[in-house]
């Protein structure tokens, strides 16, 4: 992640960044009503522009070695020039960017595993 900046004068718990890459992503959204939801997972997303995001909960690890878990909401009004995340899992996720390029993308049905839906 590039530029990473957070606060105002973004609204209240989103954060932007001018690039931000994932590796091995699986993204699961619920269904409703019945329907089942969608997984998506690509080997590759890089999402470029003018990339917002938020999430309730962010957690893995700063430059591969310090755990970190917290939401946007929490993260000081700093700019940081560059952060790099593995293990990287979030909740209550939203993001939107400019551009969006997946690398061996798939959008599959999710599988449903008793209760919790899996991607």
């Amino acid at each position: 992640m590039t530029d990473l900046r957070c606060g105002p004068p973004l609204s209240h718990g989103v954060c932007g960044a001018g690039r931000v890459v994932l590796d091995e992503v699986r993204i699961g959204y619920p269904g409703s009503g019945g329907e089942p939801g969608s997984c998506i997972t690509a080997e590759r997303v890089t999402l470029t522009g003018r990339v917002r995001f938020r999430a309730a909960v962010l957690g893995g690890r700063a430059f591969g070695r310090l755990p970190l878990t917290l939401s946007t909401a929490a993260v000081p009004p700093l700019p940081v020039p560059y952060v790099r995340l593995t293990g990287v899992h979030a909740t209550g996720l939203w993001s939107r960017a400019d551009h969006a390029v997946a690398q061996h993308a798939a959008i599959t049905p999710q599988r449903s595993a008793g209760a919790e839906p899996s991607c």
